[in-house]
């Protein structure tokens, strides 16, 4: 009944685009409102169609309640088929189905003027696996026994155990179902439980507006999202939000430019010349410029199209610092780097990252969670991982320079083919800060198994990821090709390896949007962790001097900023060292200004 009147809407509100009869608008409405209440409960995925059916009909008719009413229906029917499944991936299967909803209702809402509900919604559709995991890890909860409520958190333990246990797609159990089943009546009675007590009473409930902008008191956050009819950027602050319109950031623009048009999808857009790059075997001069160009002109795009606005407004508000919250297929690309000509610049152009430093979060729910970690752990200790494949000619005078500002009693400096998961995974969790300098692969349509590549071709992968638990971590460095890239099939749930070490525990995560310069990255990696260990800056601090001073740097200085550090180092590493730094050019040139060199690397958490 609810697919045949979702048939019977559709086909009544073409008659009303033909006839403009208000009996056919009317009757198109009661059969989609219909559609929608028989069956949020009897047959919710045809909900999902209904809702974005009507959805979008009453977007065109710029009836905002009725896309409220519309896709509201839709988004709580596709979280009850979320919490139906067994297995992630057929939780992410729904969640696909929903992506359209969150972003809807949030443009809606901004068009009614209830900015506060545009957020908060925004917040519940991103990356919701995420933060019910983050939930379920926080560190409070380790201190039920001490409060006197041992056997409920020996109870919640026991439950998500055995939740683990039933949800794994390969063991054989009888009544699966069923005993999930039981286990989420038990699982529902713990949470309820802990919501009793003083100080939990939010646990596993979804951020109201006044707790989001709670979260907002240090940094404002930039919610920045494309929908079907339109986009815009959500500014929260600690005592206020501000809506700026996006017009020409539709989903289908944003998709054009990051996946090709439509009609032609060969051509691929951003991440077709990225592919034919990245795939290149021949090391073809013609890929290499148009990959460098496709980047200049997808920056430019991203400050006419959305960062323009959004910096103007945060410098008129005195912002030094913002945290971007990108929706969709904008988790891809990097916002910092959008740019527009000024001759007064270096390099002939402005940069975001010139006038705010923009740190990311997969959520707000996240960013809280790693601020709560960075206030706990002093960065005092490294564990260093180096080259262990023997292919990056730069790695070791990278890592050289980076654990150097660690005292040796502090520092593990692990190199070479030795280099196995198996040897560090019993060292991972006891180090505040970790450095990968190797290679990385995301997994574009296989988010799980994106990894960082250890020696004896063992890989660190997402799927490890999301099972250790790293309580000590305050910064996870990964020097290395692909290591922030989202899957593309489901980006508003982030499935990236920064999520996954934000599930595990670090406060803060440096990773790359795409595959990195080995001599470049060794440079950045170099100035950022002076920045932030010497200079005392805060990382995501560091991490945008490090960008601004590379892009910039010419051959002359950069000689200059090593002549010390190069005369310290044994001939034939010195020698390297010197050669790498004039490359046949001009004392002059800035050999890094290109956004290829600088731009890759993001600053996820606090």
């Amino acid at each position: 009944m609810p697919g045949y009147l979702n048939n019977l809407g559709t086909g009544l509100s073409y008659r009303f685009g033909r006839t403009g009869s208000i009996d056919d608008l009317e009757e198109a409405i009661r059969c989609y409102r219909e559609a929608c209440n028989f069956g949020a409960t009897a047959a919710p995925q045809a909900v999902l169609n209904a809702a974005r059916n009507w959805g979008r009909w009453a977007v065109q008719r710029q009836a905002w309640d009725e896309a409220v009413e519309a896709y509201g229906h839709g988004f709580a029917a596709g979280r009850s088929l979320r919490n139906r499944q067994l297995r992630r991936a057929d939780k992410e299967s729904w969640l696909a189905d929903m992506q359209e909803m969150a972003p809807a209702i949030a443009y809606a809402q901004v068009q009614r003027g209830n900015l506060a509900s545009a957020v908060a919604f925004l917040e519940a559709g991103r990356a919701t696996l995420l933060a019910e995991q983050l939930e379920q890890n926080r560190r409070d909860l380790e201190r039920l026994p001490e409060l006197g409520y041992p056997a409920l958190y020996d109870r919640l333990q026991t439950v998500l155990a055995e939740r683990r246990r039933l949800e794994q797609p390969d063991t054989v159990i009888p009544d699966r179902v069923a005993a999930l089943a039981l286990v989420d009546q038990d699982f529902d009675a713990v949470v309820a439980a802990i919501r009793r007590i003083p100080g939990y009473a939010n646990f596993l409930v979804e951020r109201t507006f006044d707790e989001i902008q709670a979260i907002a008191q240090d940094s404002p956050l930039v919610y920045v999202v494309a929908s079907f009819s339109g986009g815009l950027a959500l500014l929260v602050y600690h005592n206020s939000v501000q809506a700026i319109p996006l017009d020409k950031l539709t989903a289908a623009e944003l998709s054009r430019v990051v996946q090709g048009p439509e009609d032609d999808p060969a051509l691929g857009g951003y991440l077709g010349a990225y592919a034919r790059w990245r795939s290149d075997s021949t090391h073809n001069p013609a890929l290499h410029a148009t990959w460098h160009k496709t980047l200049d002109t997808i920056t430019a795009w991203l400050w006419e199209t959305v960062m323009a606005p959004v910096v103007a407004s945060l410098t008129q508000a005195c912002v030094s610092e913002a945290v971007l919250i990108a929706s969709g297929l904008l988790g891809l690309l990097p916002l910092h780097a959008a740019w527009t000509h000024d001759a007064s610049m270096p390099a002939g152009r402005r940069y975001a990252l010139d006038s705010v430093t923009f740190r990311y979060a997969p959520s707000a729910t996240a960013l809280a969670a790693s601020l709560a970690q960075s206030r706990h752990i002093t960065a005092d200790g490294i564990l260093a991982v180096d080259n262990p494949d023997g292919t990056l000619t730069f790695s070791k005078q990278e890592v050289t320079a980076v654990v150097g500002h660690f005292k040796p009693a502090r520092r593990l400096h692990l190199a070479g083919t030795s280099v196995t998961l198996g040897a560090i995974q019993k060292e991972l969790a006891a180090w505040p800060v970790l450095h990968f300098s190797t290679h990385g692969q995301a997994g574009w349509n296989a988010p799980m198994e994106g990894n960082l590549l250890l020696g004896g071709g063992t890989q660190l992968t997402l799927s490890l990821l999301f099972e250790l638990k790293l309580p000590a971590t305050r910064l996870a460095v990964l020097s290395a090709c692909e290591t922030g890239v989202p899957g593309i099939k489901l980006p508003d749930e982030v499935v990236s390896l920064p999520a996954g070490l934000l599930q595990a525990g670090a406060a803060g995560i440096v990773a790359s949007l795409w595959a990195v310069n080995d001599l470049s990255t060794a440079r950045l990696m170099e100035r950022f962790y002076q920045a932030w260990l010497t200079e005392k800056l805060p990382p995501a601090s560091a991490l945008c001097q490090a960008q601004r001073w590379l892009r910039d740097v010419t051959r002359q200085e950069l000689g200059e900023y090593y002549a010390s550090f190069i005369s310290r180092m044994p001939p034939a590493e010195a020698q390297l060292a010197r050669a790498s730094i004039m490359l046949g050019g001009e004392p002059g040139d800035r050999p890094y200004s290109h956004p290829y060199y600088w731009a890759a690397f993001t600053f996820t958490g606090a």
